[in-house]
């Protein structure tokens, strides 16, 4: 069985002797999945001491999350949206990664996103005046809905973006017979994020979060298509956003330590540049009870 690169080689020997049950629920999907789908799964179970339960969740504002499981789950939580189900394999494949990085460093370390109540109120006074601005006639409670989606958004893709860019050159290098499934959907994902462009979505957003959100979905895309190897796809970000795109990537390239703990760092930093890194907060996992406070789906 392949090692996954960012663990050291003890911690692979320790949690690798460990006994584990099937490496998914419910055990008839198993042999569905693709060799290496399930060369990665055996993998994680045997790395985290617990197997993944798939559910379909058309609820699902992604293409798919994963609840880490606490000490008295039997199972870590992979949800994925149904209208993604042909891209199964290599969503399942990814979001192990994530797991597999979470596991790269020990316990005490392992740290997930949290959106505290003073962090709500401090975003909420933030972007009130420009969102009663924007959409006057909107109901209070309303207001107090789409402002958190909005934060709870943005934080979700600053705290995933950078982790899955390098989940993806994981993939891309590790996992070739995967590579016409990874890039499909990675193509479709570029494709889907340009609807941050759209002017009717600029128009409503407030203009932090659009930014933000813009210049993450250029970082990525510019990435993606570089491990795809793939020139034919025109990118149609704006200069602006292209330069500071570019920020990004050398935030990412230039940290070195592939673990997670390296993650935490490259994460931070993308948030500082991005101006909001006082949005969401670090708790250790085994003290967060359900996920990101107040929306556990944000969890990884």
């Amino acid at each position: 069985m392949r090692k996954h690169p960012c663990l050291p080689p003890a911690a692979v020997h320790e949690f690798e002797s460990r006994p584990t049950s099937w490496p998914i629920q419910p055990e008839s999907l198993l042999r569905h999945l693709r060799v290496e789908s399930q060369e990665i799964l055996w993998l994680t179970a045997q790395t985290t001491g617990k197997s993944l339960q798939i559910v379909p969740d058309s609820g699902l504002s992604t293409r798919a999350a994963v609840r880490v499981a606490r000490a008295n789950d039997a199972h870590h939580v992979l949800a994925y949206n149904p209208e993604y189900e042909r891209y199964l394999d290599y969503l399942i494949a990814h979001e192990c990664g994530h797991l597999l990085r979470l596991w790269s460093v020990p316990a005490p370390e392992r740290f997930l996103p949290s959106i505290t109540a003073g962090q709500r109120r401090l975003v909420n006074r933030r972007l009130l005046p420009e969102v009663q601005e924007r959409i006057p006639l909107f109901p209070a409670q309303a207001v107090k809905e789409v402002l958190f989606i909005w934060h709870a958004g943005i934080v979700r893709q600053v705290t995933n973006y950078p982790v899955d860019l390098r989940i993806e050159q994981w993939l891309f290098q590790g996992y070739p017979s995967m590579h016409p499934l990874q890039a499909e959907a990675l193509r479709r994902q570029v494709q889907e994020d340009q609807v941050v462009l759209v002017p009717e979505i600029r128009l409503f957003t407030p203009r932090c979060v659009h930014e933000a959100s813009a210049i993450m979905n250029c970082a990525f895309a510019r990435r993606v298509l570089e491990i795809l190897g793939d020139s034919s796809l025109a990118l149609p970000y704006a200069s602006r956003l292209s330069e500071a795109a570019n920020e990004l990537l050398s935030i990412l390239d230039g940290n070195g330590e592939n673990n997670y703990r390296g993650d935490v760092v490259v994460i931070n930093r993308w948030a500082e540049r991005l101006g909001i890194r006082d949005w969401y907060a670090w708790v250790r996992m085994d003290e967060l009870r359900n996920g990101v406070q107040g929306n556990p789906k944000l969890e990884r």
